[in-house]
């Protein structure tokens, strides 16, 4: 008996000194309750890319990154070089930071879906989060490809869109040519311009008014945008009638810094000047120069596996000169849009006289697999001269944006508790991304009469194929029967906003307001009558604390004799 009470004594000292410790024992930190998101499509410009993420700790404890790496399968990040910001996070605290990473220089261009792993030193595993990369450089190629076409390119629209007509002018009169200069693939940066100024009259018909006509432009150029060069120059009066070509010569850095140069063409109409001579018949040749004027698309948006129709407005804008045996012929170097049913890319127009506007229509369609992006498509021209027989194969360049249908799913509101005035109400859903393209920016709000949350939910980006589970607190200020709704709202590829609802009716309870006038009913308790204990109280007492005493070593005897037993 001796032996069982000092094993019961030391078990009851073992079970207290437990009981003292458990209050300072923390909790572990776990990766579940660190939240990392990442601010939007981040875009690489020079060969690197900076992120901007937001690292929410709702331990109990501050938690430190140590380190970011990009995961195995990344397409496009190659390695993290820095690390900006505050990377000591406090509990229930969210700081930023700012992580700048190297592209794969030979990865082609387009946006991809990344994920960076976040190690902390406080926790065992790394913590996921997914970014969206838009590589806009080209990939780096060999210096011997033979593929050296230049990135820069004249744009038959302006900055805004319209066409840009040649330039044109009485010989003795100042003209001012338009230059608008396209970047069609990669990127390009410190532009410089400068015509190929020449003494003869052919290639350069202008009065040469100053040393140096170079014109420069610091800005970058991403594929598709333009920057315009505009010249004031004064047409000689010795200039002959007819059509010229001015040559002007364009260098620029690309993605990898190297510099760059190619040569662009204007063709300028001279009037009213010097007739050609015998000796130079080509000076009596006018080109007949044909633009695409305008386009549209039969539908506002395109979706990938849609088929739309493009008109195009085609202009000979010679005033001397009719063309004929036009043969237009659309093509696009990434094979995604393409001719509906098996049709043609070519058309063909008999005639378009001089200044007169044709009107053509084709049908094309895009996989339903094809990315989100702008693409660009070339449209080629073969024609002729009606009087002087010569052929022609300008191009141009038009830019198409494909979307991929936005589908989702909501799941049904979730309320965890009962709702009560001025006390949070636990309520979730799930987003699901059914479509093929990512979602970016989701937000969660609550919209009702005296419904706020305790804070705003941020989702971040949301690959498709994937889902987002949303975890949020509603406070009520007022009781009642209240309609409310939760707002999710969320961004396609191109920016724009998409907004979805969620409805709920939320009955909340009022509090019970205090009443001074409430008088519990008290039992009437005998008074004392002064006598002592009784002696068959203690009596009682006694024998119900051995007969408990007896039960407690009845039943520890038979733990015990089990646990023999399973021994």
């Amino acid at each position: 008996m001796k032996s069982f009470f000092r094993r019961m004594t030391t078990m009851a000292l073992a079970l207290a000194m437990c009981l003292l410790l458990l209050p300072a024992m923390g909790e572990a930190v776990t990766v579940d309750k660190i939240d990392v998101a990442a601010d939007g499509i981040f875009k690489e410009v020079g060969g690197s890319v900076e992120m901007q993420l937001y690292i929410t700790n709702k331990g109990d404890t501050p938690v430190t990154l140590a380190h970011i790496v990009p995961a195995s399968t990344c397409n496009v990040l190659a390695k993290v070089d820095s690390v900006n910001g505050n990377t000591t996070i406090e509990p229930n605290k969210t700081s930023w930071i700012l992580v700048t990473a190297s592209v794969i220089g030979s990865a082609m261009q387009g946006t991809y879906s990344e994920t960076l792993q976040l190690f902390f030193e406080e926790a065992s595993m790394p913590k996921s989060v997914k970014v969206s990369i838009q590589k806009t450089s080209e990939p780096v190629v060999d210096p011997s490809d033979p593929d050296t076409e230049s990135q820069i390119m004249i744009s038959p629209v302006d900055t805004s869109g319209k066409p840009v007509p040649a330039p044109e002018g009485d010989a003795g009169k100042r003209i001012n040519i338009r230059l608008p200069l396209m970047c069609r693939k990669g990127l390009a940066y410190d532009i410089k311009v400068t015509p190929v100024i020449s003494t003869s009259l052919e290639s350069f018909p202008f009065v040469i008014e100053e040393i140096d006509y170079t014109q420069s432009c610091y800005g970058t150029l991403y594929p598709n945008y333009i920057v315009e060069f505009v010249y004031n120059l004064k047409l000689s009066k010795e200039a002959t009638n007819g059509v010229k070509q001015v040559d002007f010569k364009v260098s620029y850095r690309d993605g990898t810094n190297a510099i760059k140069e190619c040569t662009v063409s204007v063709f300028v109409t001279v009037k009213n000047g010097m007739a050609g001579t015998a000796t130079d018949p080509d000076a009596l040749v006018s080109m007949p120069k044909l633009i695409i004027e305008s386009f549209a698309t039969s539908v506002d948006r395109i979706y990938a596996g849609d088929e739309f129709d493009i008109t195009l407005n085609l202009k000979n804008t010679s005033s001397e000169e009719a063309i004929q045996n036009l043969q237009l012929r659309i093509t696009d170097p990434n094979n995604v849009v393409l001719p509906a049913n098996s049709g043609s890319n070519t058309i063909y127009i008999d005639k378009i006289a001089k200044g007169e506007t044709k009107t053509v229509t084709m049908t094309l369609q895009t996989p339903s697999d094809a990315e989100a992006r702008t693409y660009t498509m070339n449209v080629e021209f073969s024609y002729e001269g009606s009087s002087s027989k010569h052929t022609y194969t300008p191009s141009e360049t038009l830019t198409l944006s494909v979307s991929q249908h936005i589908r989702t799913k909501l799941d049904t509101l979730t309320i965890y508790d009962d709702a009560w005035v001025g006390q949070g109400v636990s309520m979730s859903f799930a987003l699901y991304n059914l479509g093929r393209s990512s979602i970016y920016n989701c937000m969660v709000t609550v919209e009702g009469e005296g419904l706020a949350m305790e804070e705003n939910y941020f989702g971040g980006n949301i690959p498709g194929g994937s889902e987002m589970r949303a975890d949020f607190v509603v406070i009520p200020s007022i009781g009642g029967d209240i309609a409310g709704k939760v707002i999710i709202t969320y961004e396609d590829v191109f920016g724009e906003t998409i907004t979805e609802e969620l409805p709920f009716n939320l009955f909340v309870n009022e509090e019970q307001p205090y009443d001074p006038t409430f008088d519990p009913i008290v039992p009437d308790i005998p008074e004392d009558t002064g006598g002592a204990f009784p002696w068959w109280a203690w009596v009682i007492i006694g024998a119900a604390f051995i007969g408990a005493a007896s039960v407690l070593i009845v039943v520890l005897r038979k733990r015990r004799e089990r646990r023999l037993e399973d021994v």
